[in-house]
């Protein structure tokens, strides 16, 4: 088997059988989202489907297919997929966007009047109470006409409060909702406009965000306080301490609600090692406690990256991720043996595998970290040269990211680690990073953090131009040193060391001097590999010039230490 068709079977085999619990096309999850709605609504069981989903899988497909689009499958959604829907929707952290709630009310009075005035009574009073006076203040009328009170108001249908609206063109949208609020029930209407008026609208957002927080935590999202704690230490050595024992499940065997995993159809990478296992495992065994675990770590996930829960393809793009790092948790718990990977997958807990991986890229954090602090910060990263500081970049965002420079020279990107070989692949690197900063500071004096000043020079030290030049100065004067050429001198280096614009075999020699005097065999090694880059360097900017011919610095670039 070739390695897509690999890829594409460890993809699509879970989520063909999840499918099929639902009573759905095989290929449902990787339908386009206009042929999801037609299937859908086609469907003979619609119904049932609908109401067997999760309240966040049911967002999800809503948001896939649009809202738009997709509001008819609302008529069969439960009464908490709808309220999910608005907490889903209309937040953005821990504030409350008006004008997306009255985006889905007007969803909802597309359907019908009903569904309008089913989903007044079913959010919080209290977020219907900000959602008028965040727009309008309120007052009684009877007081409005006794002290002649001036302003841009109308009345309450019962008459009773006086609406001194803000802006005229949300006059339409609260007369509205004041129309659905007395049609519910009059002195609900009423209890919903005292209360506003007792209370301050910062409360009352207060108030509807504690109850929303509530529900959310049922489908895996945490509490505010506590949005990253999926990323505090682990005890991954504790976990495999325990598999060792036993191998017994951590994960739910029944779940309420089918999950479809949706968000599993727009996987990237291969050889995730989570996909492999999931797929072998859904061959024999019900997976559906181990994607509905796996779908509250992706709602965690999201927790962490955005408070926007609906900007576009956040949940897919959280499920990638989640599905990265959990492949390296497998592995890492596999412990050598990936054939254990489907055993594995459906004894821990999806909790426990994120955060073993996490566990995984966390030195690469501390190592780059370690890194930033050695050069003197962010921007001084530089120093390091381009590959290198992407490098360490890359691992200070937490979770670090793959580099794809170290694959592709010419790559500019990032994206996450599909396995441990990546992850030995950018820690080596680190590791070369920073011996090379600490090689430099002990034998040349290098000072990266730019504190020490310098004449008047071309360009900034970096480590490059750093090495290059203490080779210079040893070939020019026979003692290691970083003061900056002049043009004399670069001519001089160029008679004595190059040839046909390559350096000389005798004068890379030099770099032996150089290795004696690294502290061990890593330092050494990385020295080493680095003085190649230097003499490439070297060769392509100054290997060309006539060293009978005046040499101008400012035209030399940067892989030398210049005077201006």
């Amino acid at each position: 088997m070739k390695p897509d068709e690999q890829k594409n079977e460890n993809e699509e085999r879970p989520l063909v059988v999840l499918a099929k619990k639902l009573g759905l096309a095989p290929n449902f999850a990787t339908l386009s989202p206009t042929q999801k709605l037609k299937t859908l609504l086609d469907h003979p069981q619609l119904d049932r489907i609908i109401k067997s989903m999760r309240a966040d899988e049911f967002y999800v497909l809503l948001k896939d297919i649009g809202l738009e689009d997709a509001y008819l499958l609302l008529l069969h959604a439960t009464e908490e997929q709808k309220v999910a829907l608005v907490d889903l929707e209309v937040w953005s952290g821990d504030s409350f966007l008006p004008e997306r709630f009255e985006q889905v009310l007007d969803l909802m009075l597309e359907l019908s009047r009903d569904e309008a005035l089913n989903l007044i009574k079913k959010v919080e009073p209290e977020l219907i109470a900000f959602e008028i006076f965040c727009q309008a203040d309120v007052k009684l009328a009877r007081e409005v006409q006794e002290s002649g009170t001036e302003g841009d108001y109308f009345l309450s249908p019962d008459l009773q409060f006086a609406i001194f609206y803000k802006d005229e063109k949300k006059v339409p949208v609260l007369k509205t909702l004041l129309d659905l609020m007395y049609e519910v029930d009059i002195e609900f209407a009423q209890m919903i406009l005292f209360q506003g008026m007792a209370d301050t609208p910062y409360s009352l957002e207060w108030q509807a965000r504690y109850f929303r927080e509530a529900r959310l935590q049922d489908l895996g999202f945490p509490p505010q306080e506590e949005r990253y704690a999926i990323y505090e230490d682990f005890d991954l050595k504790g976990l495999k301490e325990s598999l060792q024992k036993s191998l017994g499940s951590q994960i739910p065997k029944v779940v309420s609600e089918r999950p479809l995993a949706l968000v599993l159809a727009k996987q990237e990478g291969q050889g995730l090692l989570f996909l492999k296992g999931l797929a072998e495992a859904a061959e024999e065994n019900d997976i559906s406690g181990v994607v509905s675990e796996f779908l509250y770590v992706t709602n965690k996930v999201v927790s962490a990256r955005t408070g926007d829960y609906f900007e576009e393809g956040v949940f897919e793009e959280a499920s990638r991720h989640a599905v990265h790092v959990m492949s390296l948790g497998v592995e890492e718990l596999c412990e050598g043996d990936i054939t254990r990977a489907k055993d594995i997958v459906l004894s821990v807990h999806p909790n426990y595998l994120y955060r073993a991986g996490v566990e995984v890229l966390r030195p690469l954090y501390w190592l780059a970290l370690a890194i930033m602090k050695e050069v003197g910060g962010m921007k001084r990263l530089f120093v390091l040269g381009r590959e290198r500081e992407e490098v360490v970049k890359a691992s200070l965002l937490f979770p670090p990211m793959f580099s794809m420079l170290l694959v592709s020279p010419n790559l500019l990107k990032r994206r996450d680690f599909q396995n441990k070989n990546e992850v030995e692949m950018q820690r080596r690197k680190l590791r070369e990073t920073r011996a090379l900063v600490r090689f430099a500071i002990r034998v040349f004096g290098f000072e990266p953090t730019g504190k020490a000043g310098q004449a008047k020079i071309v360009a900034e030290p970096t480590l490059l131009n750093v090495f290059a030049t203490a080779w210079a100065r040893f070939v020019l004067s026979g003692d290691f040193a970083i003061k900056p050429l002049n043009g004399d001198e670069v001519r001089e280096l160029v008679r004595i060391a190059f040839e046909g614009g390559r350096v000389k075999q005798d004068y890379r020699g030099i770099a032996e001097r150089v290795l004696k005097l690294a502290r061990d065999e890593e330092e050494a090694s990385a020295v080493k590999a680095f003085l190649d880059e230097v003499f490439y360097a070297l060769e392509e900017t100054i290997g060309g010039l006539d060293p009978q011919r005046p040499v101008d610095t400012k035209f030399l670039g940067d892989a030398l230490l210049l005077e201006g």
